[in-house]
């Protein structure tokens, strides 16, 4: 080596030997590892984390919506709204304005608000759970008693998710079933239907028997059935339970006793007069005028009931009516076959839902409006915050005036841009109709979200139940054609009593938009053109159809490639 040359190095194992000036060798101190920068693990792998699950979430979803589809199609289903067998006459539009609807809830409520509102619908519809969960801890061990209405399963399913125990008072028939929904204990009463409303003394004392035998002890009574509500309170009274007095609970029953309270209490009322018998129908006509409307006093299901236009209609609607009329068949008539005249009212329907404690309005909700015409209904109601105020005023004091202090009540208003707010009638249980039977049908069409069964179940022990209220509107409006053929009777046959309004299963198209008008709108242009063109209108129906499948169709291989591609790019 030249005497520039710095120590010659070789490799040797694990150590460095160097030639030093005189031959002899030394180890060097072995180098220090590399240090090699750790695997950026941080951005990397939430990248692949995140679009792993979002693909994985994209093909379940696509599997998820071709098995349904595939049910749907093969098994013939069709999606029901009471009893109404709904579909989508524009569906392009409906899907659109049902889209951006949510989104503009979403804006409105906040993300919080509206991931909460989600939250609930995941709970009570896919979970098993109720939708308010602080629910359960004021409910969990609580014994209430169930006045009828054994076969109410979401009734049932909610006691069941809330810790809650039922013992059931019903017809001896229903034994079988009440062992099925899984009530506590059952109070087996024959023929209880005729019994409830003929002989509530006996029905008392049947219960209390069942108390000493079984040495229960309950902590509230309550009932769904209309006719029950004077029974339900007896029992409050005679247990000393929460509940409205049984005498106000028998004034509510009586559609001229609530307009007597309504009256004494210088409420707005229509016209009206009692009709005991055929002498008394000339001197109704002359206190009302015509056209006037006729309804049984103890009506129920809106059966017995008629317009009519002149004295001879009057005449002739009192005695058909009378003759059909069968305690049987409906045993409220136990009380009695009055008639009510009163006049017209006019304007569009309501449907208000509210809940009382003490006396006190705790909860209340526009749940829906039907058209002037009664061929279309809204979710929610139309009206502007000035209107609702006044239609709330005024069941609030009708409440009062009839005294009712517990419960969840149904009211049914017509309001009149001209005339104002005028109750129709007071129906003290919760409502049969769309909106209370499930929670999903609230979050999407409701003004307000409250689990109605679980609010039955807390007035009935004096506890306010919790809800939800929207700081906008729903977060979807919907309107639904109700004449195709779902109110045929109306034209066809006034006097059709069994089948009233939208209880008579049919057809009905379903509109979806951000706002009500635009609902209402799309569904009076698509009457039109079915009025106008019919052939037509089923033809741009089928055609919609075809291109809503083909749609489908690439939008679902869309998604699965996209799926694909995220989960296998990435990894890539």
């Amino acid at each position: 080596a030249s005497m520039g040359e710095g120590p010659r190095q070789r490799k040797g194992g694990d150590k460095f030997v160097s030639a030093g000036k005189g031959g002899d060798t030394v180890d060097a101190a072995p180098e220090k590892p590399e240090k090699r920068a750790p695997p950026r693990r941080g951005t990397v792998g939430l990248l692949i984390t995140t679009c792993q699950g979002l693909s994985a979430m994209l093909i379940l979803i696509g599997l998820v919506a071709a098995v349904v589809l595939t049910y749907v199609l093969k098994n013939n289903v069709t999606v029901s709204i009471h009893s109404c067998d709904v579909f989508f006459p524009m569906k392009f539009a409906s899907l659109w304005g049902g889209s951006d609807s949510l989104l503009r809830y979403a804006r409105t409520e906040g993300v919080g608000r509206f991931v909460g509102h989600m939250g609930a619908f995941v709970r009570s519809e896919l979970l098993d759970m109720p939708p308010f969960p602080s629910m359960r801890e004021g409910l969990k061990g609580k014994r209430l008693l169930m006045i009828g209405g054994a076969k109410t399963p979401l009734a049932h399913r909610r006691a069941r998710q809330l810790g809650v125990s039922l013992t059931l008072v019903d017809d001896a028939s229903m034994v079988s079933h009440a062992r099925s929904v899984g009530v506590s204990s059952f109070v087996a009463i024959p023929q209880f239907g005729q019994v409830a409303v003929a002989d509530a003394a006996g029905v008392l004392a049947k219960i209390r028997n069942h108390m000493e035998v079984s040495k229960e002890v309950y902590d509230g009574v309550f009932t769904l059935v209309e006719d029950h509500g004077p029974l339900t309170s007896l029992i409050s009274e005679a247990l000393s339970l929460p509940g409205s007095p049984a005498a106000t609970a028998a004034t509510c029953r009586s559609k001229f006793m609530v307009r007597e309270a309504m009256r004494k209490a210088k409420l707005p009322v229509p016209k009206y007069a009692k009709i005991s018998g055929k002498g008394d129908i000339a001197q109704a006509a002359a206190t009302v005028g015509f056209p006037a409307f006729i309804k049984p006093v103890y009506g129920v299901q809106a059966t017995f009931a008629a317009r009519v236009e002149d004295m001879q209609e009057l005449e002739e609607t009192y005695a058909l009516f009378q003759a059909q009329i069968d305690s049987q068949h409906h045993p409220i008539y136990h009380h009695g076959t009055d008639m009510i005249l009163e006049s017209l009212m006019t304007g569009s329907e309501l449907q208000l839902e509210m809940a009382l404690l003490d006396g006190e309005v705790v909860f209340h909700s526009l749940s829906s409006e039907y058209s002037p015409e009664r061929d279309a209904i809204s979710f929610p109601a139309q009206l502007s915050p000035e209107a609702e105020e006044g239609v709330v005023e005024l069941a609030a004091d009708t409440l009062s005036a009839i005294g009712l202090t517990h419960g969840v009540v149904h009211l049914e208003l017509f309001y009149d841009p001209k005339l104002g707010a005028q109750v129709v009638e007071v129906n003290n249980r919760l409502s049969r109709g769309f909106l209370p039977q499930s929670f999903w049908h609230q979050l999407l069409f409701g003004r307000a979200s409250i689990d109605y069964y679980g609010a039955v179940f807390a007035l009935s022990v004096g506890q306010a139940p919790p809800f939800h209220k929207h700081q906008s509107a729903s977060p979807v409006h919907m309107t639904m054609l109700l004449d195709m053929p779902a109110t045929d009777w109306w034209v066809t046959d006034p006097k059709d009593a069994p089948n009233r309004g939208w209880e008579r299963t049919g057809v009905c198209g379903l509109f979806l938009a951000p706002a009500p008008h635009w609902a209402m709108g799309a569904a009076r242009a698509y009457q039109k053109m079915r009025r106008e063109d019919p052939e037509g209108a089923v033809a741009a129906t089928s055609k919609e159809n075809w291109e809503m499948a083909k749609l489908g169709g690439v939008g679902g291989v869309f998604l699965l490639a996209t799926a694909l591609r995220l989960l296998f790019g990435v990894l890539a």
